[in-house]
Order: C-alpha cells, then structure tokens, then sequence
C-alpha cells in the first residue's frame, strides 16, 4: 500500500515538472523565435521575460469563455484535459535520469507512437463539437496532415527500433552507438532524424506546416471558438508536446541521456542522474531550437505544398531509411 502512495506521489510530482518544462519551453521558442525575426519577445515577467508564458496561462484561466451556441461544452473541456494527459503520459517512459524511466517494460517505444498518434486525433475531433465552419475547415486539414505526416514519422521511429533491436526505449537509446561494418548506426540514420523533425513540426502545428491554424485564410482554423480555460489548456497542451517531441527524437536518435561518464568513485549515485539529466536536457534543447530555428526562416505553405512535401518527399525518405538499414544488416 505505501509502494502504491508513494508511486502516485511520484506521477503527480513529475506531472507538475512537465508543465513547468512546458512553460520553459515556451519561454525559449518564443524568444530565440522573437530574436531570430529581429524582435524583442517576452521581457517584462521575470528576469528575461521568463515567467510571461505562466503570467499568460493565468490570465487566459481568468478571462470569461465563451462559446457559439450548440457547442458540446462538456466534451471540448474533456478533449482539452485528456489530450493533456496523453502528452504527459510518455514522458514517464523517457530515460531522462537514467537509463530507464520511471516506468518500463518490453514494448513501451510502441506504447509511445501510439500514444502521440492518439493525442492528434484530440486536434481532429475537438473542432467539430463547435458549430461553426472555420474549426471544421480547419479539423479538414489537420486530418490531412495527419495521414501524410503519421507514415513517416513511424518508419522513422521504425527505423531507430529496427537498428536496436529492440522494443524497449532502455535499449533504443543505444542504437546510435551500434558500430557494424565500421559504419556508426548514428549515421545511418540522419534520414530518419530529418523526417522526425519534419513530422514533429506539423504534428506541433508550427511553421511552414501550420495549414490547420492559418489565422489570414481561416480565422485560426480548429481553435478559432476557443477561449478562457479552453485555450490555455490547449496552448499548454502545445507547450508540453514540443518538449515531449524533443525528448522523444532524442531518445530515439541522439542517445538520449547518453554521453562521456566521468563520475567521482563512491558517488555515482548522486551524480549519475545529474549527468544523464544534463545530456538529456541538452539534446532535448538542441532539437527545439532546429525547430524553432526552421520556423523562424520559413513562410507558411499552402496545404497543397504540405501534403506534396510529405507524400512525395519524406515518405520516400523514410522508405530510403528503412531499406539503407536492411542492406546494412545484411552486409
């Protein structure tokens, strides 16, 4: 019983860490993004304007909802709490602090595929619980996006899985140091890492792939009815998957928590998870800042341009990767 008590202190401990991380996230997108396009970004909350993401959450929580008449209310504040959860819950699976996470079994990369696909479907259905065109016109081309994104960001996680040989994320953090045939596994698969950033940036709705929002053709696209409570949810919800995909595209392509072990004998166990943590977390914030780096320098691309780049581009990377890997292991 104590085990169980202690266990769900644990989640709810790290549960409040990850929405923390979030709002750092958040903080740092907008800032290198605000000076990348010559701008200023958040200053006046905190030093550095680093508190501003927490001070816009509160007042969002504050602010009066309103919805069109028709709407599902129930059902759009539920969307917008599961879907939260959803991002949450693989972060538990991650090596963050070791070379396992709070929680692991034999499987659990294949758990967290599925559930990042399942948290987009919550960006699909939300918006036809308004009665209102411009979410549905907006839900249309995230369904869109869906199906050309998902397939290569799965034979690109596939290919990460296919070269460790393993299901486990405690074993996946290695393939990148596999050396067979006198060719590291680390670059075998760049093809793969450049379609998991790709794919990450339309699954996070960020530019150019931001079709499903486009406020100057479609007044905001899915999130156009939302407001209050609704829209802070949503916006954390963001915040909280851009992190969880940089964690995630670390540990399958950059080794994770990975990195040159120089502990003091007889101290390990202090600085262990210190260090794992540093390399993790330094991985984690050079993947975002690709991400935002690629958004600051890009215009959005009309829906059409999307779906080409994705069917006709990355699907045939992906593909690429998965048969590189195959010659590879049959050499």
């Amino acid at each position: 019983m104590l085990e169980k008590v202690i266990f769900s202190l644990k989640i709810i401990a790290w549960t409040i860490v990850v929405i923390f991380l979030a709002f750092l996230v958040e903080w740092f997108y907008r800032k290198v993004l605000a000076h990348m396009q010559h701008r200023v970004g958040p200053k006046l909350a905190g030093k550095l304007g680093i508190l501003q993401p927490i001070a816009d959450f509160i007042k969002l929580m504050r602010k009066r909802q309103i919805s069109p008449a028709g709407t599902d209310e129930f059902f759009v504040d539920f969307t917008a709490i599961f879907g939260l959860w959803l991002m949450i819950i693989p972060t538990m699976f991650l090596p963050i602090f070791g070379l396992e996470g709070f929680i692991s079994f034999e499987g659990d990369a294949v758990l967290i595929i599925m559930l990042l696909a399942i948290s987009s479907l919550v960006y699909i259905v939300t918006p036809y619980l308004f009665p209102s065109p411009y979410p549905t016109i907006g839900a249309g081309r995230r369904a869109e996006l869906y199906l050309s994104y998902e397939i290569p960001m799965f034979l690109a996680f596939a290919s990460a899985i296919f070269a460790a040989g393993s299901l486990r994320i405690s074993e996946i953090i290695f393939a990148p140091t596999i050396i067979r045939n006198d060719i590291p596994t680390g670059i075998l698969l760049v093809p793969a890492l450049i379609v998991a950033i790709l794919s990450s940036m339309s699954r996070l709705k960020k530019v150019p792939f931001d079709a499903p929002v486009a406020e100057t053709e479609i007044a905001g696209g899915w999130e156009a009815e939302l407001s209050g409570r609704r829209l802070a949810f949503f916006n954390l919800l963001t915040d909280v998957k851009l992190f969880v995909m940089g964690a995630i595209i670390t540990t399958f392509f950059l080794g994770g928590p990975l990195g040159p072990m120089i502990l003091i004998s007889g101290l390990e166990w202090i600085l262990a998870p210190v260090w794992y943590g540093f390399w993790f977390f330094l991985k984690t914030v050079v993947v975002i800042f690709i991400i935002t780096a690629v958004s600051a320098a890009t215009a959005r691309f009309r829906i059409d341009q999307v779906l080409k780049i994705f069917w006709d581009r990355l699907l045939y990377l992906s593909v690429f990767q998965v048969i590189l890997l195959i010659l590879w292991w049959s050499l």
